[in-house]
């Protein structure tokens, strides 16, 4: 493994472990398990031993990725106390959130597959559209827990917003969002393209072929 892709795999656990300090409030998790003031500083020090695999250049497009999650979140807690967001504030908040890391892992590792600076801008946009797919497939995914528990998914938000039936809309999204991103893959060439969009397909549409709706009592 790379130096730059074990700088992506720590990064990446340092945004899961406050990702689940954050959800703790809607079910048990790392927190109950190990307590607050022993995960805070393993994921600080996660973050620590990324950047210190990395260039200057790559630490700080790492570094404005996390930012953009960290800034997501707290949009995140804001609009839970409004009730006037609209679909558009909410998409905001999701690339914020899962489109970012994915896009800066993309151009990092172009590099190292000796791509250009165009290659590599393209590979950027490969997987920060990837990442807004996979969102709206894990909408799709926890619709079901959404509803019982009360929370605002994309697919509710995007109903609520006009948008008809909201998982289909997010089905339909994702699916555009995986052919743009394939898209920006294509005009990345020449890389070796087959696997990340064999990858790109499954964490993102291919997901959604397994998900079958929640019967109601009685059927």
């Amino acid at each position: 493994m790379t130096a730059t892709a074990t700088a992506l795999e720590f990064a990446a656990l340092h945004e899961r472990l406050h990702a689940d300090l954050m959800a703790h409030a809607r079910k048990p998790g790392i927190r109950e398990e190990f307590g607050e003031d022993r995960v805070v500083p393993a994921a600080d020090a996660l973050l620590r031993l990324a950047f210190a695999r990395l260039t200057k250049p790559g630490v700080v497009v790492l570094n404005a990725a996390l930012l953009s999650v960290v800034d997501g979140y707290i949009q995140e807690i804001g609009m839970a106390e409004r009730d006037d967001v609209d679909l558009a504030g909410y998409l905001g908040v999701a690339a914020a959130k899962h489109s970012a890391l994915t896009a800066a892992a993309c151009e990092l590792g172009a590099p190292a597959a000796g791509a250009s600076r165009n290659q590599a801008d393209h590979l950027r946009r490969f997987g920060d559209d990837i990442g807004l797919a996979r969102k709206h497939v894990d909408g799709v995914l926890a619709l079901h827990d959404d509803v019982v528990d009360g929370c605002r998914g994309l697919p509710l938000v995007a109903a609520a917003a006009g948008a008809g039936d909201g998982r289909t809309w997010c089905e339909q999204q994702a699916e555009l969002l995986l052919a743009r991103g394939l898209d920006h893959l294509r005009q990345a060439g020449p890389v070796e393209a087959d696997e990340p969009a064999g990858f790109a397909r499954t964490v993102a549409t291919g997901r959604c072929a397994a998900v079958v709706p929640p019967q109601p009592a009685g059927r």
